[in-house]
């Protein structure tokens, strides 16, 4: 009976220390990943600790570039009305605004 007992403990010893050392193996790679995470989470965020400032400054600057934009738009439309008043007041001073335009076929002179 003793030899059973001690055999029995002998046997639950080793199968508690594999258990052991696989709980212990465990928590060496959990710790090299938790370390892997936390180094990584510290990268990331000294690269975008400025990320919502620089947002912002990009929405602002955008807004800023768009109202550029369209004041550009409304002086390129009112530089083609002035050069559309412009050519046909010069249309009108050549007096050639209702006149046919002269056919490219025109006689030669004699000495031509």
């Amino acid at each position: 009976m003793v030899a059973f007992v001690l055999g029995f403990n002998l046997v639950l010893s080793v199968l508690l220390w594999v258990v052991a050392w696989h709980v212990w193996a465990w928590r060496r790679k959990l710790a090299r990943a938790a370390h892997s995470l936390a180094m990584a989470e510290r990268s990331t965020h000294q690269v975008l600790v400025n990320a919502p400032e620089w947002i912002l400054r990009g929405q602002v600057e955008s807004a800023g570039l768009r109202e550029q934009y369209y004041l550009a738009q409304v002086q390129l439309q009112q530089a083609r009305q002035a050069l559309a008043v412009i050519s046909a007041g010069v249309a009108l001073w050549r007096g050639s605004l209702g006149k046919p335009k002269r056919s490219s076929t025109r006689k030669r002179g004699r000495w031509l």
